[in-house]
């Protein structure tokens, strides 16, 4: 008799505690395989719910080049694993640095013997090789050190847009079509040359919109560096992300369920909605632990200020979380957000605290 009191009582304290302390959500998606490699399907909501990033203001970049202390036309804010922050302004055609304290550290003037349609369009630091690669709008990169000092130009015989570099200095981007009779991008592997290595994966490109003249812009294919032996890519045409090595073989594959976002085409003209196809990503970047950020809204035809609403989810393919980020948000790493916004005196570039990171997860665990 005692002994089964004694059982009553401890199946009751157990009871007790696990109605006080929470538990735990449960991951409610699957685990297939997709030629042999793995895939996880997540569902439509994020296992731990919506995120708030808790953001303080740390810093405020004050521009050396300018008498009121503000940027010009600021495109991109990037960071090395030193801390080291380079703000790139297209239409002056340079990029500062900066220490971790806001210290001007250098400013690299681009090369302006370029007309409008030549003009720098992205900004890649690369912190392997700690080297900075400036795409411009024709087939060229610029590479310089993180002194400032111009290394190489490299030229291609295709266009490439979105790009990572691994450790050898190869490019990974997407290639798009050369002339009228190809309709297909590619995720691409280029050499020192420029030569392409091989390619990856191709997806649709193109299309004419309903009078046959105008060429349309189907969906993008997006990359971003995970860490030295892995980079995520996807086609916005389908809520699929790739995790591949730097060779292209296979790691994983991420999906989600759920409906494409149509939201994106208000507030449009309709003589401009057939650029706007609606695709279900607008950009694939990731933080110092190796969060993956899919940004599920079109932020740059509508409205400068509108805020960038994003899914996360782990390095191995678990959706964390559901977000919205400060507008112009464009890193995040070791605790920190940087953005950048225009005021009527020019463009302030800011560094956030982000003040509940460490509680932010990383897996399902």
């Amino acid at each position: 008799m005692r002994h089964k009191l004694t059982c009553l009582v401890i199946f009751g304290l157990v009871l007790i505690l696990s109605s006080t302390y929470p538990q735990s959500p449960k991951w409610k998606g699957r685990i297939e395989k997709e030629n042999g490699t793995k895939k996880i399907i997540n569902p439509s909501k994020p296992l731990f719910g919506v995120l708030e990033f808790k953001l303080k203001e740390d810093l405020a970049l004050i521009s050396p080049e300018s008498n009121t202390g503000y940027f010009g036309t600021v495109i991109d804010v990037q960071v090395d694993d030193n801390g080291y922050i380079y703000v790139f302004e297209s239409k002056e055609l340079r990029i500062t640095g900066f220490d971790q304290k806001g210290k001007h550290l250098l400013t690299i003037d681009l090369d302006r013997n370029v007309t409008f349609k030549e003009r720098p369009i992205q900004m890649l630091v690369d912190n392997i090789g700690n080297l900075i690669y400036v795409k411009y709008m024709l087939s060229r990169i610029d590479v310089y050190d993180t002194y400032g000092y111009f290394i190489s130009t490299r030229r291609f015989e295709r266009s490439v847009f979105d790009f990572c570099v691994d450790d050898d200095g190869y490019i990974t981007g997407e290639i798009r079509p050369k002339d009228k009779d190809t309709d297909a991008s590619t995720l691409s592997k280029i050499g020192l040359q420029g030569e392409i290595i091989g390619n990856y994966a191709e997806y649709e490109y193109i299309n004419l919109n309903q009078s046959n003249t105008k060429t349309q812009i189907i969906h993008e294919i997006f990359i971003s560096r995970l860490d030295d032996k892995r980079i995520v890519y996807g086609w916005a045409g389908a809520y699929r992300l790739f995790e591949i090595d730097t060779v292209g073989n296979p790691y994983l594959i991420i999906e989600k369920e759920g409906k494409l976002n149509l939201d994106n085409q208000e507030n449009v003209d309709e003589d401009k909605k057939w650029l706007m196809t609606p695709s279900y990503f607008y950009s694939i970047f990731n933080d110092s632990a190796q969060r993956i950020y899919v940004q599920t809204n079109r932020t740059h035809i509508r409205s400068s200020g509108l805020k960038m609403e994003v899914d996360i989810f782990s390095n191995d393919g678990y959706y964390l979380y559901s977000a919205v980020l400060p507008p112009k948000t464009t890193f995040i790493q070791n605790g920190f957000l940087y953005r950048f916004e225009k005021v009527a005196q020019g463009t302030k570039v800011i560094r956030f605290k982000v003040e509940n990171w460490d509680q932010i997860k990383t897996g399902i665990n």
